[in-house]
């Protein structure tokens, strides 16, 4: 396991974010991921088999972190927990009711990343042309990176048809300005 000195919540979308750092100073993130899509663990494959091969083209990116699991005899990026009866699970959905779901026997998926520091381009209080360019310039990175990437099966799994963040419901998002 990793012992933390220092640890807060970070913002999350779908998914409870945090930071911590260890005794040696080293970073990470340890994500908790919702209930809906702990459904479908070989998306999450998909994302860590994603997020090497960028690493392999010379792209900044976050990276699964492998911890001793909870029977110490192996080691792994991805768990499964269960949190207690109390716990709660907020929808943090802001196109969805703002409910909160019970998390009792739901089953999780943890995982742990090293952290890269930066912020948010939703915070900049000024969106400037570098700003702009330096979106566009990374998009194309990412499109050049992922050129030879073969489509893992786990990215053709979609346990989530109708959430609004995957391309094709797009019109969906300009519904609802």
């Amino acid at each position: 396991g990793i012992r933390a000195t220092a640890f807060k919540k970070l913002n999350g979308y779908d998914d409870i974010n945090f930071y911590f750092r260890n005794e040696s100073g080293e970073e990470f993130l340890l994500k908790v991921t919702n209930p809906e899509d702990s459904k479908s663990p070989e998306a999450y494959d998909a994302h860590c088999a994603l997020m090497q091969h960028l690493a392999r083209h010379g792209m900044v990116s976050s990276q699964p972190v492998s911890v001793a699991a909870a029977d110490d005899e192996k080691s792994a990026s991805t768990e499964k927990v269960r949190p207690p009866a109390s716990e709660k699970w907020a929808d943090l959905t802001r196109f969805r009711s703002s409910r909160k779901l019970p998390s009792t026997g739901e089953t999780h998926l943890v995982r742990v990343l090293n952290f890269l520091p930066g912020g948010l381009l939703f915070g900049e209080k000024v969106w400037t042309h570098q700003n702009f360019y330096e979106c566009g310039r990374l998009v194309a990175q990412i499109h050049e990176a992922v050129a030879d990437f073969d489509v893992h099966p786990g990215f053709l799994t979609n346990s989530r048809d109708g959430y609004l963040w995957f391309l094709q419901n797009t019109s969906a998002l300009l519904e609802r300005e």
